[in-house]
């Protein structure tokens, strides 16, 4: 159970994800867990503008059609900027639809955002295409390129 809160006000920009993976996989260990409840709530000048609350619960077949649809991973990416709009949510859209290993979508949030959310079946898929989704939003936004956050093996 986790909660997070983001408080923005002005010029505030704010880029938020997350990836939730089915357990050890490789050890054949997939939604293993009990329960799962991370919230997520974004205030823009004190008004709340986005809440998420998800719960997620193994025994009841997260696999199946409607919840996880046959993937097991889940990817959210959140952006928060007074310069986001239908174009950039559209972009990221465009950005999504063409890879095969992942089901996504971007949408605008009810100010000043857009979420996006994405099923995979590996963590290394939903992190480039949130690492991709960031590096477009940061460019769109600031003006600045994506920095280079990957880690490089010794």
């Amino acid at each position: 159970v986790g909660e997070t809160e983001v408080f923005l006000t002005g010029r505030a920009t704010a880029f938020l994800g997350e990836i939730i993976t089915p357990g050890r996989a490789t050890r054949g260990e997939v939604f293993e867990f009990d329960y799962y409840n991370s919230v997520t709530r974004v205030y823009w000048d004190d008004e709340l503008v986005f809440w998420n609350n998800q719960m997620l619960n193994a025994q009841s077949g997260l696999s199946r059609l409607g919840l996880y649809d046959g993937y097991t991973h889940q990817g959210s990416f959140l952006i928060f900027s007074e310069k986001v709009n239908q174009d950039l949510a559209d972009r990221l859209h465009d950005l999504l639809a063409g890879r095969p290993d992942i089901m996504a979508s971007a949408s605008l949030t009810l100010k000043n955002g857009i979420a996006v959310r994405l099923l995979g079946n590996r963590a290394s898929h939903l992190e480039e295409a949130i690492y991709n989704c960031w590096g477009l939003a940061r460019w769109q936004i600031t003006g600045l390129p994506p920095l280079n956050l990957r880690k490089v093996g010794s």
